[in-house]
């Protein structure tokens, strides 16, 4: 929250789709997928370490009880999750989403070392 731009919109299907048009990719996050959450979504999903920070993104986080919406989902291009290093307990599908948040952040921001420029900040702050 010190070094990156919190945004609110009333409308965030809609905010994400202008971003997305715009150039922006527009990133969500899903639990670990097993063979029935891989079956149901329609974007591409990926584990964090795979992914690449190479344009201006969006990372949108969803509760910790039903993630994100589905207008949400289908406004994302792509989905991120946290592979698990070990097996996880039974009913336990997901992390607390502060701590999901951290490890997602971390590693998309250890990618890259340089903070978003003056003009994708004012780009975002347009549309809000």
């Amino acid at each position: 929250m010190e070094v990156m731009d919190v945004f609110a919109t009333p409308d965030l299907p809609g905010y994400l789709k202008a971003k997305a048009q715009q150039g922006w990719l527009v990133v969500g996050t899903v639990g670990c997928p097993g063979p029935e959450i891989t079956q149901s979504f329609k974007v591409p999903i990926t584990s964090c370490l795979e992914f690449v920070w190479d344009q201006p993104t969006l990372l949108v986080l969803g509760n910790e009880g039903s993630g994100l919406s589905p207008d949400v989902l289908a406004s994302c291009q792509l989905l991120l999750t946290i592979l698990p290093r070990r097996h996880l307990p039974p009913g336990l599908e997901s992390l607390n989403v502060s701590v999901a948040t951290g490890i997602l952040l971390h590693s998309i921001c250890s990618q890259k070392k340089s903070f978003p420029t003056q003009a994708e900040k004012e780009q975002l702050l347009q549309d809000t």
